[in-house]
């Protein structure tokens, strides 16, 4: 995921599980030093630190 312009906002992810289907795991490679996590109507659920490798 990148962005062309800088200036527009915030990048977001959003993914769609139907079905009442689940997943484990997520893994995001990023230049960002944490995320948010927002839920299906976009209440905000935790900041995520991502580690530095």
């Amino acid at each position: 995921m990148s962005k062309s312009n800088p200036d527009s906002g915030p990048c977001t992810l959003k993914i769609i599980l139907k079905n009442n289907r689940k997943f484990a795991a997520l893994q995001i490679l990023s230049e960002v030093p944490m995320i948010e996590v927002h839920g299906q109507f976009e209440e905000y659920f935790v900041t995520v630190r991502l580690l530095e490798l």
